[in-house]
């Protein structure tokens, strides 16, 4: 397959936008940037295919024949980049708070208390690991936080008051 050097995709995002609303007021409120900032992006593309984009008739911008041809196809990708960013906010957002404790200490403290961080944080969901294992929290990516209680400190963690114990202390 030949390699085909893509404009840049904020001037893409910019173009579509403005084909869609037929509209160089309309496009920037909807993008979150100025008039002036579309209108470099369009006339960066212009230079880039070597012809104009739009034509003015009355009040309205005509899209030329060249945009007519793949704004459907650009349409469609911004749909899915749009689709792909949601679900990945949505994974973020929704994504439980893993903890790995020491089954005792879950049991004997942390149990009791988990009620009360929910009633104060609903939108934050606590799965707990439970181990007599010391966990490696830079290598075991999916646990957010390890709690053990005691003396013992290795040198690769660091201690730190959190929510969770400001909620129940």
């Amino acid at each position: 397959m030949a390699t085909v050097r893509i404009p840049s995709l904020k001037a893409l995002h910019a173009l579509e936008a403005t084909a869609r609303h037929r509209s160089l007021t309309k496009a920037p409120d909807e993008l979150n940037v100025t008039v002036a900032a579309v209108s470099r992006q369009l006339k960066t593309l212009e230079r880039d295919f070597g012809v104009r984009l739009f034509r003015r008739r009355g009040g309205e911008l005509q899209v030329a024949g060249l945009l007519e041809a793949g704004l459907e196809d650009l349409r469609t990708g911004f749909e899915q980049v749009i689709l792909g960013v949601k679900k990945m906010r949505k994974y973020g957002t929704h994504r439980p708070l893993t903890i790995a404790v020491e089954p005792s200490f879950a049991t004997t403290w942390l149990l009791r208390r988990l009620p009360q961080f929910s009633d104060a944080h609903p939108d934050i969901n606590v799965r707990l690991e439970t181990s007599l294992r010391v966990v490696d929290l830079t290598r075991k990516r999916d646990i957010d936080l390890g709690i053990r209680y005691g003396g013992w400190r290795p040198s690769a963690t660091h201690a730190r008051r959190s929510a969770l114990a400001h909620a129940v202390a």
